[in-house]
């Protein structure tokens, strides 16, 4: 899936502009975010810090990571992470009509059929325009010249409410609409090929988490997690002598989810989510 992209940068007010933020500290004093294998736009990445800042994440990274420095390298990941997380909340949350095997036929035979109303609407259309004069009519057939002209100017990119009778102008725009036609005839010989080639066992629907953007947000904070500590993030209770107690890594992914706003996901839910996507969308 794609990354969410910062909306832009903050107008700030003259005095502020100038001040050095935390992020060009960073990069200026630690040389900038640790290498975790990934690749982010500095500049995409200074505004992710903005959303989140470092007085914010720093506690919670030094809460597993005792070296300052190194916990403030991996600060700017812990925001790129939340606010992916965010962003892919809000975005699947808008995705309430995935259609079934089923209905993905009927588009792609709406395609077909779609493709072979319209090619055959034009070609009819012109046919009509090109005959004799009809007796009972005649000015039937320099009308639907007319009209035939008004909608080939249209797929010409010329969009008008009257008619450009320079000839050479109109064989340029029949061309056009011609190319159209055979467009037409290819997409409905590519929805067909399609429609055969459909694998239902590709297109069935898993029944998902409650939160399916919560994968790819552990799936990153277990590449934050393996990088700030050197230990392979896991869900898995830990027995000590005393009592047994919650893993570092849930605790830690806990804690970032809260940054976003979102409810603390369950050990299961990173589990799940561990053992199930290895690698986000």
């Amino acid at each position: 899936m794609p990354s969410k992209k910062p909306s832009g940068s903050t107008n700030f007010p003259p005095s502020l502009a100038r001040a050095e933020s935390e992020f060009k500290k960073l990069c200026n004093e630690l040389g900038g975010p640790a290498d975790i294998g990934v690749t982010v736009d500095k500049i995409d990445m200074e505004v992710y810090c903005q959303e989140h800042p470092v007085g914010l994440l720093l506690p919670i990274l030094l809460r597993f990571q005792e070296n300052e420095a190194v916990a403030r390298r991996h600060w700017p990941w812990a925001a790129f992470a939340i606010s992916q997380y965010t962003f892919e909340r809000s975005e699947r949350a808008k995705y309430n009509d995935e259609p079934k095997p089923k209905e993905i036929l009927e588009i792609l035979k709406q395609i077909i059929q779609s493709a072979r109303d319209l090619g055959s609407g034009l070609s009819r259309l012109q046919a009509l325009s090109a005959r004799l004069t009809d007796p009972a009519a005649p000015l039937r057939r320099d009308h639907l010249a007319w009209l035939n002209a008004l909608i080939s100017a249209a797929i010409a990119g010329r969009i008008s409410n009257d008619v450009n009778e320079d000839e050479l102008q109109m064989l340029v725009d029949d061309s056009k609409k011609m190319r159209l036609l055979r467009q037409l005839a290819d997409v409905g010989v590519a929805a067909n090929v399609a429609r055969k080639r459909v694998d239902k066992s590709l297109l069935n629907r898993e029944r998902s988490q409650s939160d399916p953007a919560l994968p790819n947000f552990i799936f990153r904070c277990g590449g934050i997690w393996k990088s700030l500590t050197g230990r392979k993030p896991s869900a898995a209770k830990v027995h000590r002598k005393i009592q047994p107690s919650e893993p570092d890594f849930l605790i830690f992914a806990r804690e970032l989810a809260k940054c976003a706003g979102v409810a603390p996901p369950s050990r299961k839910q990173v589990h799940t989510s561990l053992r199930k996507f290895r690698t986000p969308n």
